[in-house]
């Protein structure tokens, strides 16, 4: 089950007005440092990745520089000059290869969605526990200045259960994670920037399963953040059979400003081959 890491942080709850049938659109462009550093008993590895993002509408574009985010899928690889749409709300993803002229297209729900029929076809299942998960946001006062700004300091915690059966086996998996978001509250202007990193997590958690009103009092907690998230630190520990991973990750965000954004920049680009989805159960490769 692909890993989509990064890409939870980003994506966009809130429409930005405009005309319909524009060729641009009124956007947010910011460029984000994400240090990763994940661990298990006898291994260490920390990357850090430079990126360019723009937000406008239900869109969002990643460029890396130096990619070590987004892993080799299948036949496809991202390469070192990855780019990665986002689009309608993050219902799409998109990895784009420039160098290759490649790209990749899945619908992680539907995804996920066909793992379990999958499952359910051979007698299994997979279930998310609900009485062993949570979501919870909290503003625990002001945080420090950041590139100028006084920021305010959230706490989110998130817990998860997920349980997955399969021709007698049972695989239990459980996470659990702190994230610290600092942000800026003179910088609300950027609101829509800012749901969009938070909606993608949201998105995220809810394709391992979580749905119904545990989902919904998630993402009303989300809008207890107010104002662009200059810093989030993530510190978390997933375990199964047995093994516990650690990983932290810090994301900084800087040069946010207003733009006019080019529909043609979530577009694939013409000519480039499409590349199927690594082999699984309703993996929704997608045409442009």
């Amino acid at each position: 089950m692909l890993q989509l890491n990064h890409v939870r942080l980003g994506a966009v709850a809130l429409l930005v007005s405009v005309t319909a049938g524009a060729q641009t659109r009124s956007g947010v462009s910011f460029e984000q440092t994400i240090t990763s550093v994940k661990s298990t008993p006898g291994s260490y590895d920390s990357t850090t990745n430079f990126l360019h993002a723009i937000v406008a509408g239900h869109d969002m574009r990643i460029e890396t520089s130096n990619n070590t985010l987004y892993p080799a899928m299948g036949r496809f690889s991202p390469g070192s000059h990855a780019v990665v749409l986002m689009r309608d709300g993050g219902t799409e993803a998109v990895f784009i290869n420039p160098d290759a002229k490649e790209y990749l297209a899945i619908r992680p729900l539907e995804m996920v969605d066909g793992f379990k029929k999958m499952l359910e076809g051979m007698g299994g299942s997979m279930t998310f526990d609900t009485s062993a998960s949570r979501f919870t946001v909290d503003s625990v006062g002001a945080g420090p200045m950041i590139d100028g700004h006084q920021t305010v300091h959230y706490v989110m915690n998130t817990a998860s259960k997920n349980t997955i059966s399969m021709m007698g086996q049972t695989i239990v998996t459980e996470g659990a994670s702190v994230m610290d978001v600092y942000a800026a509250p003179d910088m609300v202007d950027f609101r829509d920037a800012t749901d969009g990193i938070m909606s993608q997590f949201a998105d995220a958690v809810r394709s391992m399963g979580m749905g119904g009103a545990m989902f919904d009092r998630m993402k009303e907690s989300q809008r207890k953040v107010h104002g662009f998230p200059l810093r989030m630190v993530q510190k978390g520990t997933m375990t199964q059979r047995g093994q516990t991973r650690t990983h932290t990750e810090t994301i900084e965000s800087r040069n946010a400003k207003r733009v006019s954004v080019p529909d043609s920049l979530f577009a694939i680009p013409a000519g480039y081959k499409s590349i199927a989805a690594p082999s699984f159960p309703a993996a929704a490769g997608t045409g442009p």
